[in-house]
C-alpha cells in the first residue's frame, strides 16, 4: 500500500534534506522483475512469479496478504446480507489486473475450484487509485484486492469492504534485488524500514501467523 511505502520512504530519507533522490515505478510483477533485470530498478517489491527467471535475483518474502472484497457502499451493503455466492459474483462487473499477474490467476482458479467460470474483467488495470474510483462509482462493480490496499481505497476513493471471510490467501510480497553487482547504500536502510512497516501493520498476514 501507498502507506506503507511512504513510512519506508521517509525513514530512509536521511534527516534534514540531502542529495538522496528516490525514484519509483509502478507496474506488474513481470514489469518491475524486467526492469529489475534490466537496472532500471534497483530493488523491487513484487510478487515471485514461475513466469519469470529468478536465476540473477535474490528475494526475501516479507508477508503474506489476506484478499478483501470491495465495492460501492450500497453495492457492499446488500452483499453483505447474502451468503458468498461465487455464481452470483461472477455476474457482476469485474476490475482485474492484467492477464496472468499472480492475483488475477489466483482469481480464477477460486472460481474454477467453486465450479464457476471466471469472470471477464470489465476493465483491467492495477492502478489502485483508479480501480478504487471506478468501484466507488458503480453499483455493479467488484474486485478483489489485498487487505492493505483495501483499507486504503476506504479511506482514499470511498469504496467498502463486503464481510466475507476467505480461507485462503493472496500470493506473497517479496522484496527483490539483483545478486551481482554494486548495491546503491540506500537499500539496506529501506529494506530495514520496509520489513519494519509491514511488521506494524494491522492489515497484513506476517509469514507463520496462524490468523
Amino acid at each position: 500500500s501507498g502507506q506503507m511505502l511512504s513510512s519506508a520512504i521517509q525513514h530512509t530519507l536521511p534527516e534534514g534534506g540531502g542529495q538522496l533522490t528516490l525514484t519509483l515505478h509502478e507496474g506488474t510483477s513481470d514489469q518491475l522483475m524486467q526492469q529489475l533485470q534490466d537496472h532500471t530498478l534497483d530493488i523491487a517489491i513484487a510478487r515471485p512469479s514461475t513466469t519469470v527467471d529468478i536465476n540473477q535475483l535474490q528475494f526475501e518474502v516479507l508477508y503474506d496478504q489476506q484478499p478483501r472484497l470491495v465495492a460501492s457502499r450500497r453495492l457492499a451493503a446488500q452483499l453483505g446480507r447474502r451468503r458468498l455466492n461465487w455464481r452470483q459474483l461472477a455476474k457482476l462487473d469485474w476490475v482485474l489486473g492484467a492477464p496472468g499477474t499472480p492475483i488475477r490467476e489466483q482469481i480464477s482458479d477460486i472460481f474454477l475450484k467453486a465450479g464457476v467460470a471466471p469472470p471477464s474483467p470489465t476493465i483491467e488495470s492495477h492502478a489502485a487509485k483508479l480501480m478504487g474510483e471506478l468501484i466507488a462509482s458503480s453499483n455493479t462493480t467488484v474486485s478483489i484486492v489485498p487487505a492493505d490496499s483495501a483499507n486504503e481505497l476506504v479511506r482514499t476513493a470511498g469504496v467498502a469492504i463486503v464481510p466475507y471471510s476467505f480461507d485462503w490467501t493472496l500470493p506473497p510480497i517479496a522484496l527483490f534485488t539483483r545478486r551481482e553487482g554494486h548495491q546503491p547504500d540506500a537499500i539496506r536502510p529501506f529494506a530495514h524500514a520496509l520489513r519494519e512497516a509491514c511488521r506494524l501493520s494491522p492489515y497484513i498476514k506476517e509469514r507463520g501467523d496462524p490468523n
